[in-house]
């Protein structure tokens, strides 16, 4: 993965993420995150708060519990990068009345609520729930289109 950084920026990548591997004319990275821990504290190998164009988070919250740990730090991300987007997956397990979890009006309102705005560019079966949807959401901060 180092040799795959080291690739990556003598190819004119400079900046690129430690582990970072060359996708097209950029790199891909991941770094793992604890939502419930400041972004500020988990800045190693990488920081997520600098240099990221994409965010994608895929099935990362179905749980009512984690909902608001997950907006928080997804606006943290995206306050630090203001161009970036996030690319959120999410099937909704959700029945009408479920206190445990998340609705798709739940967790997109949350979005709202936090001041990021969000379009649907995906909306299909979920394969492993019959009757219930997965979505992709492309999620932002301000007013960028």
């Amino acid at each position: 993965a180092a040799a795959a950084a080291a690739a990556a920026a003598a190819d004119g990548q400079n900046g690129a993420w430690i582990g970072a591997l060359p996708v097209g004319e950029g790199t891909a990275a991941a770094q793992p995150l604890n939502w419930s821990k400041d972004v500020s504290a988990q800045c190693k190998p990488n920081d997520p708060r600098s240099r990221v164009d994409i965010i994608l988070a895929a099935e990362c919250v179905w749980l009512v519990d984690i909902l608001d740990e997950f907006l928080d730090t997804l606006k943290a991300l995206l306050a630090d990068s203001p161009s970036a987007s996030a690319f959120v997956s999410y099937c909704d397990r959700s029945s009408p009345g479920s206190k445990s979890f998340v609705s798709s009006r739940r967790l997109w309102d949350g979005c709202v609520s936090r001041e990021m705005q969000h379009e649907v560019v995906y909306v299909g079966d979920a394969p492993e729930a019959k009757g219930k949807t997965c979505e992709v959401h492309r999620v932002w901060l301000g007013t960028q289109q």
